[in-house]
């Protein structure tokens, strides 16, 4: 029973989940890491014990078949989330999985190229090498005395105390956070669940799209007829490796000269919503952005389909493999064009074909109004294979003597890591060539261009890090290069346009907006289109929030945040200053419960109103945020549940609210107000707060016997438009998702509503792994913490 079987399996599970609070992000002490780690340790032994004693009264080849089962998974699962962690500072896990699943071969195969090096290799190697040692070393053996049948009784006795702590709280023994098992087959199940329904949507792409166009109003006003538009869609080039933006060697002479020139213009602060390609460009290519994320991409009109039914003849052609194992968004657009054309044959995972090859297939025979997407390799990972050898411009020791050879502060780069950074200056040098290659090929026409990176490359610029990845986010990896061509044919003919590239040119934003822009400048008037999200009109929203990784661009990745929460997660229930305090430096933002003592016009810090009321003041709680805001460039936001609001407190409450807010100079843009009185907060929505209307806690019996009329009850309160966002505790997600709920924009267009949620059980760290986070409609969560006052 005791074997090393199941030793093994019991010390590779906690071994991984130790890392994780041990780690730097996650350890607050000693006392707290031990106290995980001991409920990893309490949680795994029931759940593995129980299966071995089960398995144990098999057959003996049975026995031994589920055992090495078992332990063949085990070693795996170690080795897979080890690398995973070493590398990407995550296990498996769902965002992972999905683009594993929409990389095409060619980008694996560079992938494992670039990811496996000595480090990793060494690290596998010792895991396999303690492994083989566990099972080949003899051990001291314990052994009890089986007089009458001691150790049965023993085994049968921690068996049922075992079963029974788990039978009773299964979500606690058989979490994902304690358990590899539970979060690979978690993780599994539902990223090919989602992969499935993704594959079977995908075949009918086509069908839906041309019924699509049969029912869209594309009213064309104003029609420019520009003879050829093109958009140059680049791959894994960030901007600030560009001369163009000011890096310290010339990597990119001929944009450069073209600047001089004033034949192009560049925008300094543009960012990817992605660091792939596949997610990056579904939104880029469509009206797809994370405020109606629920509604999926190619069920949304696209460039291809819009610029065809305006009177384009539309090409498309690639320098990258058109297959993933389970299709992607660029290949599904492209075939929506009159001509597509894939320089990469997909069979060859040899294929180095340089992306100068795209300038041969440019159409000789020509139409009147030619819309082209240019589809780069750019400076994809494998850098020293995107570029001929007549551009080994840029060596290592070219990154010494320009004292650009550090990773941050104290870290020199090593001999590779300085070949490899050589490598991908020389890949935008070439890419600087074939971009310019193609403004030159069109420049005496009527010609408008747009050359813009999917997303960007991070090539150790802060640590020991080349590649992207959405797990581990840093701004280096969405920082794109944005850069708009116009002939002189152009200029000249087209003013108006002119004018409005120029005033947009140091405005923040988001690619996944990029179609509003684009069809906003070119005047193609759609029904879908927003004026407020494209970049070169006057109603453009510059405040809208910049969304990486579900963290905010701006606050968390731009500049340094000093918090260790993610601006996303909250502290919940901050109802004493000694509480906020405290945690003030691991968490921005906070929620308070408060009530209002209309006759007292106060507003009382507590969840029970005057019987437990501690006698804190909201006012005192706002001041202390002023005085901590003056620390840092941070401004602190506050949840309020407001617990007694009703419609005829409303009004009064609002007037005092905004006089404390003025007595101490706390922005009331800074919060949130929640009540389950949805009517009552329609004065305060009016009044320019965010709202957000507090679902109850319904039982999992009234879900069942009542869920269409609560969905029916909740979009009621949704039309009334009195409150901005739904709140609710986690265990209603599932139900709320499922739920669908929308609300229409100022474009009469339909848009996810925003969603908050408590899960209080876990600490930041904990919800940050869980599938909330990575929820763009989510956009907060509180966290519990425990404190003692």
């Amino acid at each position: 029973m005791f074997n090393k079987n199941f030793f093994y399996v019991l010390f590779v599970n906690i071994f991984l989940f130790s890392l994780v609070y041990l780690s730097p992000q996650a350890f607050r002490g000693g006392v707290e890491a031990f106290d995980e780690i001991l409920k990893i340790f309490k949680h795994s032994f029931a759940v593995i014990f129980c299966f071995f004693y089960i398995i144990s009264f098999l057959p003996h080849t049975l026995k031994f078949i589920f055992e090495k089962i078992i332990i063949y998974m085990t070693f795996i699962v170690g080795l897979v989330d080890l690398f995973l962690y070493i590398k990407f500072n995550s296990f498996l896990n769902l965002n992972l999985l999905e683009i594993l699943l929409t990389t095409d071969p060619a980008e694996s195969k560079e992938f494992i190229q670039n990811y496996f090096d000595f480090n990793i290799v060494s690290i596998i190697l010792a895991f396999t090498i303690a492994t083989f040692l566990f099972f080949k070393l003899s051990v001291l053996n314990f052994s009890i005395s089986n007089k009458y049948k001691i150790q049965q009784i023993l085994k049968l006795l921690l068996f049922i105390i075992c079963i029974i702590s788990i039978i009773q709280k299964p979500n606690k023994y058989l979490y994902e956070d304690t358990l590899i098992f539970t979060r690979w087959l978690q993780t599994i199940s539902v990223a090919l669940g989602k992969q499935n329904l993704y594959i079977n949507q995908l075949k009918e792409f086509d069908l839906k799209m041309n019924e699509n166009l049969k029912n869209t109003d594309l009213n064309f006003t104003s029609p420019l007829n520009i003879p050829k538009i093109i958009l140059i869609l680049g791959e894994s080039t960030q901007r600030n490796y560009m001369s163009l933006y000011g890096y310290p060697l010339k990597t990119t002479p001929k944009l450069e000269n073209l600047f001089q020139q004033e034949k192009i213009f560049i925008f300094s602060d543009i960012i990817s919503p992605f660091a792939a390609t596949n997610t990056s460009l579904s939104k880029v290519l469509t009206f797809s952005n994370y405020e109606n994320n629920t509604i999926p991409w190619f069920q949304q009109l696209n460039i291809i389909d819009i610029m065809k039914k305006v009177g384009y003849y539309t090409y498309w052609i690639s320098n990258q493999e058109p297959i993933s194992i389970y299709g992607n968004a660029p290949e599904a657009i492209s075939r929506r064009a009159d001509k597509t054309i894939f320089l990469s044959n997909f069979s060859s995972f040899n294929s180095n074909t340089l992306d100068e090859t795209v300038l041969d297939n440019l159409a000789k025979n020509k139409s009147e109004k030619e819309f082209y997407i240019i589809h780069l390799a750019g400076t994809h990972i494998g850098y020293d294979k995107r570029y001929p050898k007549n551009f080994n411009i840029f060596s290592e020791k070219d990154l010494r003597v320009n004292n650009l050879d550090n990773i941050n502060s104290t870290t020199k780069l090593n001999e590779k890591q300085a070949q490899i950074k050589a490598h991908y200056l020389n890949a935008i040098a070439y890419n600087d060539f074939v971009v310019s290659e193609i403004f030159k090929y069109f420049k005496d026409e009527n010609t408008l261009i747009i050359y813009m990176s999917d997303h960007a490359d991070e090539v150790y610029d802060f640590r020991n890090f080349h590649g992207h990845s959405d797990t581990i986010p840093s701004k280096f990896t969405v920082e794109i290069p944005f850069i708009v061509y116009t002939s002189d044919k152009f200029k000249k003919t087209y003013p108006e346009i002119i004018d409005k590239i120029r005033k947009a040119q140091n405005l923040p934003f988001m690619s996944d907006d990029f179609l509003h822009s684009f069809l906003d400048l070119v005047q193609i008037k759609t029904k879908q289109l927003e004026e407020n999200r494209s970049l070169f009109n006057e109603a453009y929203n510059q405040n809208r929030i910049r969304l990486y990784a579900n963290r905010n661009y701006d606050e968390e990745l731009k500049q340094n945040y000093p918090f260790k929460a993610p601006s996303k997660i909250w502290l919940h229930r901050t109802n004493s200053l000694d509480k906020f305090e405290y945690f003030k430096n691991d968490y921005k933002n906070f929620e308070v419960d408060v009530h209002f003592f209309e006759n007292e016009n106060y507003f009382d810090v507590g969840h029970d109103g005057k019987q437990t009321s501690i006698g804190l003041d909201l006012k005192d709680l706002l001041k202390a945020a002023v005085k901590k805001d003056k620390t840092t460039d941070f401004q602190t936001k506050f949840w309020i549940d407001f617990k007694n609001l009703n419609n005829k407190n409303a009004k009064k409450a609002l007037s005092i609210l905004l006089k404390i807010c003025e007595e101490t100079n706390f922005n009331p843009k800074n919060l949130i107000i929640e009540s389950s009185q949805y009517t009552a907060l329609k004065a305060f929505k009016d009044a320019n707060l965010y709202t957000s209307y507090y679902i109850k806690y319904y039982t999992k019996e009234e879900l069942q016997k009542n869920g269409n009329n609560i969905r029916s009850d909740i979009q009621k309160a949704i039309d009334s438009k009195s409150f901005n966002a739904l709140s609710f505790p986690y265990y209603l997600y599932e139900f709320i998702k499922q739920s669908n709920f929308k609300v229409k924009n100022k474009y009469n267009n339909l848009e996810d509503i925003d969603l908050l949620t408590w899960n209080e059980n876990d600490g930041w760290f904990k919800n940050q792994s869980k599938e909330i986070f990575n929820d763009t409609q989510i956009k907060v969560i509180l966290a519990g913490e425990r404190y003692n006052k």
